[in-house]
């Protein structure tokens, strides 16, 4: 099985994390320190901005 085909798990549904899930399976997260500023993304307007962004960044 890979992460996506587990079912959510307790965690996940009461916290609406993802990586709850991992976690309830055993897997290991690691995470690392960045100087670089993250963007959140937690709406489908979210979503959007953050592809428009891309796509800004990437365009000729």
């Amino acid at each position: 099985l890979t992460f996506v085909a587990l079912p959510e798990g307790e965690w996940e549904r009461f916290e609406k994390l993802e990586q709850l899930r991992a976690l309830e399976y055993g897997y290991t997260i690691r995470v690392v320190l960045t100087q670089h500023d993250s963007i959140e993304v937690d709406t489908p307007q979210d979503a959007a901005r953050v592809e428009e962004m891309i796509r800004s960044a990437t365009a000729g």
